[in-house]
């Protein structure tokens, strides 16, 4: 039963992002409005990580440092709707699996896991002057990846309706198969605040496209819904997806 909600859920939200190709119009200055979006995101993203990698230099405690981690993945879950979709290569180095991984063609080779998983790990298993020095690594090697992709110039032509529409769609579903279960936060169990500002991230990008009102009420009731109720144990998946399904 669960699993055909979940189907419904997600298939009414495509239908709705469907629908934006016939309803909403296309100004001349979309590509660079949401090019601007996409460099803002990425930029508070990088100064939250930046305050992160000042923690731990200064070895703050691991309240705050684990304070400074959610706070930097809640600015990448608002710049992964786009981000994930445009740089799926960068991806794996940003917010992949901890887990390593063989080169394609050449399987000898072994690849170790880097970004967002691989700090969760670290923050809430390793003794914290072990700790530090490792997520002090990670970050650089984030932030790197990251401004590689800043220094990029003209990205709006990248920035198609069509694609940004896609991207949202793909986002979508990550949200109803991994989002709201905790896929790729298996320690912190932050799922649901995440889930939240991926869809704060949607509305950012509806607001461009001048998306329907129905869309748009939609995103903003299943984010209250995911603020007031975000114990990640508690969490009545089933009634959010049936909710947000009918």
């Amino acid at each position: 039963m669960a699993s055909r909600k979940t189907v419904i859920f997600f298939l009414f939200l495509v239908v709705s992002a469907l629908s934006w190709k016939a309803i909403c119009p296309t100004d001349a200055d979309d590509h660079e409005k949401i090019e601007r979006l996409f460099r803002l995101q990425l930029k508070q993203l990088q100064n939250q990580l930046d305050l992160f990698k000042i923690q731990c230099q200064k070895k703050a405690g691991m309240t705050s440092i684990k304070e400074s981690f959610k706070k930097a993945r809640l600015r990448y879950k608002k710049a992964a709707v786009l981000l994930e979709y445009y740089y799926p290569n960068e991806r794996r180095f940003i917010n992949g699996p901890d887990l390593e991984r063989a080169v394609e063609d050449n399987p000898a080779k072994i690849i170790a896991p880097h970004g967002f998983q691989v700090m969760e790990r670290i923050i809430y298993n390793e003794v914290p002057a072990m700790a530090y020095p490792l997520l002090e690594d990670e970050l650089s090697r984030l932030q790197t990846v990251l401004e590689a992709i800043q220094r990029q110039p003209n990205l709006s032509y990248k920035f198609k309706k069509e694609t940004v529409i896609d991207a949202v769609k793909a986002a979508l579903i990550k949200l109803v198969a991994k989002g709201i279960t905790g896929f790729d936060s298996p320690i912190a169990l932050y799922a649901l605040p995440e889930a939240s500002a991926t869809l704060s991230g949607i509305q950012d990008i509806l607001s461009i496209f001048q998306a329907p009102p129905k869309m748009s009420a939609l995103v903003n009731a299943a984010i209250v819904n995911l603020q007031a109720n975000n114990h990640f144990d508690s969490f009545d998946r089933l009634g959010f997806i049936t909710r947000f399904a009918d």
